[in-house]
């Protein structure tokens, strides 16, 4: 997944702060870890709830807060 995919999914559920795909320093693929700083939209549900357990490009999508 590319930071532009992750932006596409997470940005309907409110403003997207910052967004990074952690890569390893030397080969660059991504290490399957991202962290996203949002403004929360006051409608609807949180991520957390609706992308739970989703799948995105056959892997299981993972939302927890930090």
């Amino acid at each position: 997944m590319t930071e532009a995919e992750l932006r596409e999914i997470i940005a309907p559920f409110g403003k997207v702060l910052s967004l990074r795909i952690i890569t390893d320093q030397y080969s660059r693929p991504p290490k399957n870890t991202g962290y996203v700083e949002m403004r929360f939209s006051e409608q609807g549900k949180p991520p957390q709830a609706i992308l739970k357990s989703q799948s995105v490009n056959n892997r299981l999508l993972v939302v927890r807060t930090a």
